[in-house]
């Protein structure tokens, strides 16, 4: 376990590097005002591709999981599921633009539209990986992910020797970079696995949606919980305000490397071992996460001021006290991430269900209360509100399913801390 979070953290982080150098490679070619009409673009396909996912991601990891010899069988179902899923979210996407993008960026509509395409492409990557995540295949797991932001990167980089930045052109690099990376993750996952001398289990969508189902809203309440800050600020602001806001949070969600790779595993953990693991385990994981999530907090506080407009530009050094206001809910959705996962390896959703809806009603409702005085720390404030509050609800939610104490679970002990820290400096000098 602690060399599949090593290696996957260590992948998390080249992610978080390339898009970092993405994040640059955009702000450098565009601006304030293009990197936030760039994001304007990508926000509501990018809100529908994770609709569309339907809790299919969790579903297809338990059928891997429990069926790890049928990876080309559940291949051809994560491929059917994400053309039906594309075409559907294309189709409502397609029909719902027009009324959620404000007057002063009506301009978009057509771009924006065409990225709907991306949709399919972005079910099937993640329904790809999960088949590897659900089989405890972490490298091909790490690869598959990692494809999508090797070719991205590559692409902007053309692009940006070529002097033809616009929002369209960057836009077309991102379609293709999604399309071309579920190639690659195809050739990763299936590399060596030959068509089974046994008939594979007949697995359908039928079967599929039904196990996803009971995820479906609590899969939908998150991917409204990423991106509502983004829609608060679409609606009630202007889109160099929302480049700025793009940058601050990329830059602001530093630990998320961290954070993913213990909440994959977590849920990889959880769902091969059934109901093994007990309080002491989640106690543990949960210390974990916390310390990490505080000392990168910290070391993004201090560093983060000085790294920003060095990387992106004095045009984006505005951007540095909203990245300081973002950093603590980045820390706390971390946190909060890991106790989703561990209950989904579980089969539970109800926690994450009204943890998600919370968060999400918290962050609209603050918004609108404090946008009109505070500008963009109001939706700031409303982030930051939305995810103490789902923090608590689901670390409340695992506690119970794991017999363990709420508030041993968010309590740092230093006993623990110094055993982290410890094993950390011992792993470090060998």
């Amino acid at each position: 376990m602690r060399r599949a979070v090593v290696y996957t953290t260590a992948t998390n982080l080249g992610i978080q590097a390339l898009a970092a150098v993405s994040g640059v490679l955009l702000a450098r070619m565009l601006g304030p005002e293009g990197r936030g009409e760039f994001a304007a673009v990508l926000l509501w396909p990018m809100l529908l591709a994770n609709v569309a996912l339907v809790g299919m991601d969790v579903e297809t990891a338990r059928l891997a999981a429990a069926n790890r010899r049928s990876v080309r069988a559940l291949v051809g179902l994560a491929l059917r599921a994400a053309l039906i899923a594309g075409g559907l979210g294309a189709f409502i996407g397609w029909w719902l633009l027009p009324a959620v993008l404000p007057g002063d960026k009506l301009h978009l509509l057509g771009t924006s539209r065409a990225m709907l395409l991306v949709i399919a492409a972005s079910v099937a990557n993640v329904l790809v990986f999960s088949i590897a995540l659900g089989r405890e295949d972490h490298r091909a797991y790490n690869l598959s992910r990692l494809s999508f932001s090797l070719v991205y990167v590559t692409l902007l980089s053309v692009v940006a020797l070529s002097a033809s930045a616009q929002v369209s052109v960057v836009a077309a690099a991102f379609g293709f970079a999604a399309a071309l990376g579920v190639v690659v993750s195809l050739v990763i996952v299936l590399r060596g696995h030959e068509p089974a001398a046994m008939a594979e289990p007949d697995f359908t969508l039928r079967s599929l949606l039904r196990g996803a189902w009971p995820f479906a809203g609590s899969n939908a309440l998150q991917a409204l919980n990423i991106y509502i800050a983004q829609v608060m600020l679409i609606a009630l602001s202007d889109s160099h305000t929302l480049g700025l806001y793009a940058v601050a949070f990329v830059f602001a969600s530093a630990q998320s490397s961290f954070a993913t790779a213990m909440a994959s595993l977590s849920f990889a953990r959880v769902a091969s071992a059934g109901d093994e693991l007990g309080a002491q385990w989640l106690i543990e994981r949960a210390q974990i996460a916390i310390v990490a999530a505080v000392a990168i907090m910290l070391i993004v506080m201090v560093v983060g001021p000085h790294l920003l407009p060095l990387l992106f530009g004095e045009a984006f050094s505005a951007a540095v006290p909203i990245m300081l206001a973002i950093v603590p809910a980045s820390a706390l959705s971390g946190v909060a991430l890991m106790f989703d996962h561990v209950l989904r390896g579980r089969g539970v959703v109800r926690g994450g269900i009204r943890a998600r809806a919370l968060g999400v009603l918290l962050v609209i409702g603050v918004s609108v209360v404090t946008e009109p005085s505070l500008g963009v720390y109001g939706v700031v404030l409303g982030v930051n509100v939305g995810a103490l509050c789902e923090l608590y609800v689901l670390a409340r939610a695992a506690a119970s399913h794991f017999e363990a104490n709420t508030v041993e679970l968010l309590s740092l002990r230093l006993s623990m801390v110094r055993r982290i820290l410890s094993a950390a400096m011992g792993r470090a000098n060998r």
